[in-house]
């Protein structure tokens, strides 16, 4: 198991999963990214026998995902269990990321998985439609208003009061 900060490290990322490939033709990897670089996710995706676990993943990859994690030809589907006890939790490691091994050696459902991982990095969504609705806002086009007239409301601005930014009098 190697971790790598896709943002910081690209470079040495895509070079060890390329060793990984020419070494191990037949293994899967599997990725576990919250980068939003769409070009390093395009070149990992260009890679075979690669499984991308991201946030910006449809949920059929997702499920594919998870699911090749569970093939005999897989380095998890055998192993994840003695790696959970033997190896300590990196620092690199995000709780959605130890969720998931956690999950896998669990023996949880496919479909399960990818669903708690849309759900845990899309719950954000669910607060901004509460928020719309207390708003009574039904549209993208009143909520583009409403941003709008907040963002050029004059109370935000000090400078029409002839404030200075301590809001002191000028």
């Amino acid at each position: 198991m190697e971790i790598f900060n896709l943002e910081e490290q690209p470079l040495h990322a895509i070079k060890f999963i390329y060793n990984i490939r020419v070494r191990y033709p037949g293994i899967f990897v599997t990725i576990f990214t919250s980068t939003r670089n769409v070009y390093i996710l395009q070149l990992l995706r260009s890679f075979e026998y690669i499984n991308i676990v991201s946030k910006y993943e449809r949920l059929s990859e997702l499920q594919r995902a998870v699911n090749l994690c569970w093939s005999k030809m897989t380095f998890y589907s055998e192993y994840i269990i003695d790696i959970m006890i033997d190896v300590p939790i990196p620092d690199t490691l995000n709780d959605m990321e130890i969720e998931i091994l956690i999950k896998l050696a669990n023996y949880t459902s496919k479909h399960e998985i990818a669903k708690s991982i849309k759900k845990s990095y899309h719950s954000i969504f669910y607060y901004i439609r509460k928020i719309n609705s207390k708003l009574r806002l039904r549209t993208k086009n009143e909520h583009n208003q409403l941003i709008n007239a907040l963002n050029t409301n004059p109370l935000k601005n000090n400078k029409w009061m002839g404030l200075d930014k301590t809001g002191s009098i000028t």
